[in-house]
This record gives C-alpha cells, structure tokens and sequence, in this order.
C-alpha cells in the first residue's frame, strides 16, 4: 500500500524511517528549550548537581538526532 502526504515531524522520528524523504531543512521557529528548574536551596546540593549532570550527558548525546544532523 502507497499513501503520500506532507507533514512536519520532528527530526529524531523522520530520520529513522528510510520511507520518508526530508524536504527541506530542520525549522528553527519550531524548536524549544529545556529547563529544569530547581530550588535556591537544593540547587548546589550533592544529588541536584548529580541529575544536572546526567541530565546534560543524556540529553548532549542524541543532540545530532535532535537537531537533524544524523545521517
């Protein structure tokens, strides 16, 4: 079965799929910023600065499946 149609997905579920064709490159209006928010007082403490951490290499590490630059 063939369908056809045009959608936007984001990168690190259309890259994936050898059915689907990039059309165009990644739109920079439709990307958003993480934050994670923490109290003033446990900001410094021994397990937030652990989550930050291994929140930045979890998140660092597919950075090029997130922005479109995998092959």
């Amino acid at each position: 079965m063939r369908t056809a149609g045009l959608g936007v997905l984001p990168c690190y579920l259309a890259d994936g799929d050898p059915h689907l064709v990039c059309l165009g490159a990644p739109i920079d209006e439709l990307s958003s910023d993480l934050w994670v928010l923490t109290h003033r007082e446990l900001r410094h403490t021994v397990r937030m600065r652990a989550l930050s951490d291994f929140l930045a290499r979890e998140f660092g590490a597919p950075r090029p499946l997130f922005h479109g630059e995998t092959a």
